[in-house]
């Protein structure tokens, strides 16, 4: 039997060095996989980022679009009289509307609710309210809540609804609420400054 033949060392050669070259290709694959998959991440986390900014921004927009409409609220007050012969004391009733705003807002409409959260029929509208505060003689003081709404002066209208939320509305709507409003006169109610 013969001896095997191993061929010549060149041939050798060039296979260890082909070898050598898939496997270092193998390691520059699984090098740039890992390295795209480390490139998604960091777009991945930079979205995120951008998101967030994103949200920050729009929460700062709408805070600065509802800036003035948070500086208005209306709610019951009760104001002493002086006493009776018999020393009872009674209350008159209001409803405080405050502007704490610098700026005035128009077309307030004042709804009374009950308690029950039905809605009185007296819906009460003043053209604009200035800064301050604002007291208005009621004549039915038998409410529970107030829903306010109104129109800011940068075009806003907004909706203070029975439970203190600040809600926007269409312009249609305020417009529609406030033709449907009593008009209060000048002698119903007086300003504070």
């Amino acid at each position: 039997m013969g001896s095997i033949d191993w061929g010549n060392a060149p041939a050798w050669a060039s296979v260890v060095v082909a070898l050598i070259a898939v496997l270092f290709a193998g390691l520059g694959a699984r090098a740039a996989i890992r390295g795209n998959r480390n490139q998604q991440k960091q777009l991945e986390f930079q979205q995120k980022q951008i998101e967030y900014q994103q949200m920050q921004l729009d929460r700062l927009e709408d805070d600065k679009r509802r800036e003035q409409a948070s500086k208005v609220c209306a709610y019951k007050k009760f104001v002493p009289e002086p006493p009776d012969q018999t020393g009872y004391i009674a209350y008159k009733q209001f409803i405080r509307v405050a502007n704490n705003s610098d700026l005035p807002v128009f077309l307030v409409v004042l709804q009374p609710v009950r308690g029950d959260e039905s809605a009185l029929g007296d819906t009460l509208g003043l053209n604009v309210l200035p800064p301050g505060v604002t007291d208005i003689i009621f004549k039915d003081p038998d409410f529970t809540y107030l829903s306010l709404t109104f129109g800011d002066c940068s075009g806003g209208c907004w909706n203070r609804t029975i439970d203190g939320a600040l809600v926007q509305v269409s312009r249609d709507e305020l417009h529609s609420v406030f033709q449907g409003a009593e008009q209060v006169e000048e002698s119903r109610y007086f300003i504070h400054r």
